[in-house]
């Protein structure tokens, strides 16, 4: 039981977090500036940070968000009937 209630509540909690440093890294960027040698990496970072929103925003509004529902309503069912 709480090892679902632990798998309900972590993915999105990873996700809040990678987006939360995501817009620190941005704004670290904008604000604060990069040194013209450190440019290059932190342009790269900057550019795997942002394929892991992209990455984090089709899981929830993608199809594996449907996928995820549909088994959990398949889980349910079996749970129904077996009981």
């Amino acid at each position: 039981m709480i090892k679902k209630d632990l798998d309900r509540v972590i993915t999105p909690v990873i996700a809040m977090v990678v987006i939360g440093l995501c817009f620190a890294l941005i704004f670290a960027v904008l604000f604060f500036g990069v040194q013209t040698e450190e440019r290059d990496i932190v342009l790269i970072i900057v550019g795997a940070v942002l394929g892991y929103i992209g990455t984090i925003i089709q899981f929830y509004l993608g199809s594996s968000k449907g996928s995820k529902d549909k088994n959990e309503v398949i889980r349910k069912l079996e749970d129904n009937k077996d009981a």
